[in-house]
């Protein structure tokens, strides 16, 4: 009896051992789906029903998350092409629309109305800009085109290219760049980061304007934009989210996606970007890795 007795719970242990190990492996395995782009499912050896239903039930609900997820960005990518489509066909009557004004202007000079229309039209076109670079860049998500690129240079050229709107805009640029940084990236996205930072500080920067290069590791490298700034308080919770400007008045009427785009394109070269506020300086940090670091 008392054999029979040790027999059964043996057994029972032995039984209780198998289902804790199964339930680890199907625990394994969702810790797997979970942390990897995959459409595995979870398999199990156990012939219980209990077991086979549950199993049953949880890829169900994988394959519908998975179904759900690509319908997602099908849809958005749908989307962003609509946008950019509709975005670029806008632009010819805009180009016609500008160069009409643009004779008018040559022909009437001393008429207001028409400069009054050449700034609506140029900062339509800007919004369009604006919004075109943000919806092109999911697709940048998907296919980076990488090069070598000497980023001092880079960041020179980008400079001196808006050299005389800095002027115009009365705003005093150092660069404080190490010499010949150079970095494995994307340069249509790394363009677009510096681009919009230097138009963050057209937009709200006053007086001078600071650039800062380091390369922090042989993978890593640090780009530090600082401005002087009117405004009298910056939050920077929101200031990276799209439409949310740092200007409550609106006059300089910024689409703000600006640092938005920063943003997404740092995240795009796997990197980051920190903002900081302090005393009417305004400073975006941005850190990128080299995407083919070893």
């Amino acid at each position: 009896m008392i054999m029979l007795l040790i027999t059964v719970i043996l057994a029972l242990l032995a039984y209780i051992i198998f289902l804790i190990m199964e339930i680890r492996n199907i625990n394994s395995q969702l810790d797997y789906i979970h942390d990897n782009d995959t459409n595995a499912e979870i398999t199990h050896v156990s012939k219980l029903r209990i077991f086979k239903s549950f199993v049953a039930k949880t890829n169900r609900i994988l394959r519908d998350v998975k179904d759900q997820q690509r319908n997602r960005v099908q849809q958005e990518r749908e989307l962003y092409q609509t946008i950019s489509s509709l975005s670029h066909d806008l632009r010819t009557p805009l180009t016609t629309a500008y160069g009409y004004a643009s004779l008018c202007r040559n022909q009437h000079p001393d008429n207001t109305l028409t400069d009054k229309i050449l700034t609506s039209l140029n900062e339509t076109t800007e919004y369009l800009d604006y919004i075109v670079d943000y919806t092109s860049l999911s697709e940048k998500e998907m296919s980076l085109n990488l090069e070598v690129i000497d980023v001092t240079e880079f960041i020179t050229q980008r400079v001196l290219q808006y050299y005389d709107s800095l002027t115009q805009a009365q705003i005093d640029v150092t660069l404080d760049l190490q010499p010949n940084v150079t970095f494995i990236t994307d340069p249509i996205v790394l363009k677009r980061i510096i681009t919009n930072l230097i138009g963050n500080v057209l937009k709200y920067g006053r007086k001078s304007c600071h650039f800062a290069l380091v390369q922090t590791d042989p993978y890593s490298i640090s780009l530090t934009v600082s401005n002087t700034t009117l405004a009298d308080s910056v939050d920077l919770d929101t200031i990276t989210q799209r439409f949310v400007t740092h200007d409550s008045s609106r006059q300089n009427k910024s689409v703000g996606l600006g640092l938005s785009i920063v943003d997404k394109c740092c995240q795009i070269l796997n990197g980051t970007m920190d903002l900081d506020y302090s005393d009417q300086i305004f400073t975006a940090s941005i850190t990128l890795k080299n995407i083919a670091q070893p």
